[in-house]
């Protein structure tokens, strides 16, 4: 099925699908939530790798975004997710009790699991939708977030933001 058709499942403010489904674009275009996960990749050095979309991607083109992150798809949970996109935007393969969930993301068109992993690599990534992989200090990160959110993805400065609040009150 093309990515532009495929249906999600729509899913209220804990995460859990409401019975119907909508594409993407039709979901942005109503206004409703859809489920997402966000992995954080962390190296030793506690360096966060951030991916650079290309300008061809189908979503979020040109933009700064998680290590991975997408749609939860139908009948998969957050974890399988998470498990998929790693798989698929950094080709890699770990278990699911590598990654540790962080928290949870809520907005009115969002809900979206985030998630932590350290792996240093190597990382392969498909060329259709990143452009390229890079290790960022967190307070570079921080310092983009708050200059430059445009450069940067709407869900990824959101869960950023609440990554940094939780950092503060650690």
């Amino acid at each position: 099925m093309e990515a532009a058709k495929t249906l999600y499942p729509i899913v209220d403010e804990h995460g859990q699908p409401t019975g119907r489904t909508i594409t993407s674009l039709d979901a942005r275009a109503e206004g409703v939530r859809l489920g997402y996960v966000h992995v954080y990749v962390f190296n030793k050095k506690g360096e966060i790798l951030i991916q650079q979309r290309t300008p061809r991607a189908r979503a979020r083109p040109n933009l700064l975004d998680p290590s991975a992150a997408g749609h939860i798809e139908p009948n998969e949970t957050p974890l399988q997710s998470a498990l998929t996109e790693l798989r698929e935007e950094l080709g890699i393969e770990v278990a699911s009790t590598q990654i540790k969930p962080l928290f949870v993301d809520i907005a009115p068109k969002w809900w979206t699991q985030v998630y932590t992993l350290t792996h240093e690599g190597p990382f392969v990534f498909p060329d259709n939708e990143v452009a390229g992989l890079n290790w960022h200090d967190l307070n570079d990160v921080k310092i983009v977030m708050e200059k430059f959110p445009y450069l940067m993805s709407d869900g990824f400065v959101s869960s950023l933001k609440l990554f940094f609040a939780m950092e503060r009150g650690a």
